[in-house]
């Protein structure tokens, strides 16, 4: 089946960069400011897969917007034995 010329050129162009970029700083703004219960809490927002990696697609790509709180988890090792750890 061969690819429409007109599919390439899309498929060339990036998709929408400052709309994703504006979309996560929208986001981290709103998790970040005085009002939210996460604020001050070390949330990291940031943007993954194909936007950052510039692999995005001209009207095929989602933006993948993550909020990743470090501080969830706390690792308990006192039950392991030495070479468990």
């Amino acid at each position: 089946m061969r690819i429409p010329l007109s599919q390439l050129e899309t498929w060339c162009h990036q998709g929408a960069i400052k709309s994703s970029s504006a979309t996560c700083a929208s986001i981290k703004h709103a998790l970040t400011k005085s009002t939210c219960p996460l604020a001050n809490r070390g949330v990291d927002v940031f943007l993954q897969g194909s936007y950052p990696n510039s692999t995005n697609i001209y009207g095929d790509s989602d933006v993948d917007v993550v909020v990743r709180y470090p501080n969830t988890w706390y690792p308990d090792l006192s039950l392991l034995t030495l070479p468990e750890r």
